[in-house]
């Protein structure tokens, strides 16, 4: 009978009448593989009786003259396999923060100074300590860095969403505190005005049908090519931009009080 049912799945157009013709000789192969397929039900059983069954089907015809049964391709196209659905897109992965980037670095200095065994708590705490020491100019390269990455994950994560990309559901831990209309949105980086200004000529000089991570990606190619006088103009407009935010932040943080 399982051979049977397995025969009907995979030539489902085949009728009891014409089926009934032959029962016999399936019954004798159906003694024949019992074992078998007692085995299958052990080890991988639907593998290995599709395995049998199509084997069979195959030889029926040498024993049954005129009967020809074809088994469905199992088989999954190519394209079926090329396609992806929402789902399958993987998210852009976050950059990690100038702090973040500063421990990398720094991190094996850290835990030489600490005794032996330090636990990771202390060395981050140390970490902290040393962050927090540094001045601005010593700061400025994590931060650029950092910043630079972070827009290109901003413009990667918009190109992910806009081709139905989802994001993996994560357990909430409450409402989501909403941002402050009032509050003073952040400064645009010396990075991204830099691809502000510049975005129309990095578009056209690729193709027609480039992807906003290519764009991206040439805006990053040419900042990193830029001299130090060019990215001037940039970082002076964006060190502006900085002091007028804190300002505003500062009049928010009052209003607040």
């Amino acid at each position: 009978m399982v051979v049977m049912s397995h025969i009907n799945r995979l030539r489902p157009d085949r009728t009891a009448v014409s089926m009934g013709a032959h029962t016999c000789w399936l019954q004798l192969l159906g003694c024949l593989v019992c074992p078998l397929t007692r085995l299958c039900s052990m080890v991988r059983g639907r593998v290995l009786l599709t395995v049998l069954t199509v084997l069979l089907v195959r030889i029926s015809p040498v024993f049954l003259p005129g009967v020809s049964i074809e088994p469905r391709t199992l088989r999954v196209s190519a394209d079926a396999k090329a396609k992806k659905s929402p789902e399958s897109l993987e998210p852009p992965k976050r950059p990690l923060t100038s702090f973040l980037r500063y421990m990398q670095e720094m991190r094996p200095s850290i835990v030489k100074k600490l005794p032996k065994g330090a636990p990771v708590s202390e060395v981050a705490k140390e970490g902290g300590r040393k962050w927090r020491g540094l001045s601005a100019a010593k700061k400025k390269p994590y931060e650029e860095a950092a910043e630079e990455e972070w827009d290109e994950y901003r413009e990667a994560m918009a190109e992910f969403k806009a081709q139905g990309g989802v994001m993996p559901v994560k357990k909430k831990r409450g409402a989501k505190k909403q941002r402050d209309p009032n509050m003073p949105k952040r400064p645009l980086s010396a990075y991204v005005l830099f691809t502000m200004e510049n975005r129309p000529k990095f578009v056209k000089s690729l193709p027609a049908d480039a992807k906003v991570t290519e764009v991206m990606k040439e805006a990053g190619k040419q900042w990193r090519a830029l001299t130090a006088a060019n990215r001037k103009k940039y970082e002076t407009k964006a060190t502006k931009l900085k002091k007028e935010y804190a300002k505003e932040m500062d009049a928010y943080k009052a209003q607040l009080a």
